[in-house]
């Protein structure tokens, strides 16, 4: 049974991976060929707007819905956004429309899957599970970018129209997800809770340095993850190359959790190590002899090296907080989604003010390394507290991220 059970949440999610990697970096890339580069800035205000509304909303309707129905309406919502843009583009040209609608369906689906994902590896090996998940998601995250870029890049059509059949696969595979999940019967392992914002405030000691992390790491996360892959669009003029650029990272990614493995005599020095490289990365951005491509590619590759592994650590080190607090988990949850919030509202406002006011993409690209800085907090939350095995299970909700 639960062999069945794990099987089909693998097979769901996973679908719903495969749908992140083909509109992940596009849905940006589309807004820029449909207006501006402004407007990708304001699309992803909104965007986070509806999906941190929905978060906190959907958290009120726990007492009466099932985590396993919200994932669902989550991708229905999701795959119903993307027909309208087809069919009827009109409805939701306008990029406040369009974000906020976008952003609820990530919203509501990342609520529900966080508190499924605990319940969902009850019971098995939860080092078996997340290394099974981690595989499957590593290989369709490469597939997706690469398949998304040629459908787009070889289109029969021009302009917006171009992202068609890139949008059209993403609704049948998060429909695909929607269906899995429905078929599964999963249903929670624990009696619902009534959330009370009053709860959510949390003032254990030992999760203050988390609190700071998730906010700068998400300053950092949001030009990262959305700047990024438009500016090698507009050097490359190529929706392929962009495809492998995402890509590339993913597998990057996949070779960086393995680092986790390392013996606990070293993990100190390579934390150490890492933010030293992470901060010096940074001047690749700022040195114009070198092919902006290149020191594009070269910084994310050694970001996404380190990062990975010591977010990995530092998601280990948040569980053993929340299992040692008397708090149930959802209010972490909730609370770790505040500053989630404040750290993404306080970059994407910088961005705004910059596009608004001196509309340069390069001055986006550097804004990148000033806020990876952050990379100092790990100093902090990835330390390992001992030798002993950790189990790490990643606690994000669709992300750069969300997406």
């Amino acid at each position: 049974m639960n062999f069945d059970r794990v099987k089909l949440y693998f097979i769901s999610f996973n679908l719903y991976n495969f749908s992140n990697g083909l509109l992940s970096a596009f849905l940006n890339l589309f807004v820029l060929a449909t207006a501006s580069l402004e407007a990708v800035v304001f699309f992803n205000i909104f965007f986070y707007a509806g999906l941190e509304i929905s978060y906190f909303a959907t958290a009120y309707a726990l007492d009466y819905m099932e985590p396993k129905d919200m994932y669902i309406i989550g991708d229905v919502i999701r795959a119903a956004t993307l027909a309208m843009l087809i069919l009827a583009a009109y409805l939701v040209s306008n990029v406040i429309i369009f974000g906020l609608l976008y952003g609820v369906s990530i919203g509501t689906f990342w609520l529900g899957n966080n508190i499924l994902i605990s319940d969902v590896s009850k019971g098995v090996d939860r080092r078996d599970f997340v290394y099974k998940n981690s595989i499957i998601g590593g290989v369709v995250g490469f597939i997706a970018p690469v398949l998304a870029g040629f459908m787009i890049e070889y289109s029969q059509f021009s302009g917006p129209l171009r992202f068609v059949y890139d949008f059209i696969a993403a609704i049948i595979v998060l429909l695909a997800s929607a269906y899995v999940m429905h078929i599964s019967k999963l249903s929670r392992s624990s009696k619902p809770i009534k959330f009370k914002f009053s709860d959510s405030i949390i003032k254990d000691k030992g999760y203050t340095n988390f609190k700071i992390y998730t906010f700068f790491w998400q300053m950092f996360a949001i030009p990262f993850g959305i700047i990024l892959p438009v500016y090698v669009q507009i050097v490359t003029n190529s929706y392929v190359i962009t495809g492998l650029y995402v890509s590339a990272l993913v597998i990057v990614g996949i070779f960086s959790n393995y680092l986790a493995k390392l013996r606990y005599k070293y993990w100190e020095k390579f934390t150490k190590a890492g933010v030293v490289i992470m901060i010096l990365s940074g001047s690749l951005l700022f040195i114009p002899q070198i092919n902006p491509l290149v020191s594009i590619f070269l910084y994310s590759v050694v970001y996404t090296i380190f990062s990975t592994a010591l977010n990995n650590q530092a998601s280990t080190n948040l569980l053993e907080v929340i299992d040692s607090s008397a708090k149930d988990r959802m209010y972490f949850w909730i609370n770790r989604e505040y500053y989630i919030t404040g750290g993404r509202a306080v970059s994407l406002a910088l961005m705004a003010i910059i596009m608004v006011y001196f509309p340069n993409i390069n001055l986006l690209v550097y804004l990148i390394p000033v806020m990876g800085l952050y990379c100092i907090t790990y100093l902090k939350v990835s330390i390992r507290s001992d030798s002993k095995k950790k189990v790490i299970v990643p606690l994000n909700n669709g992300l750069v991220t969300k997406s």
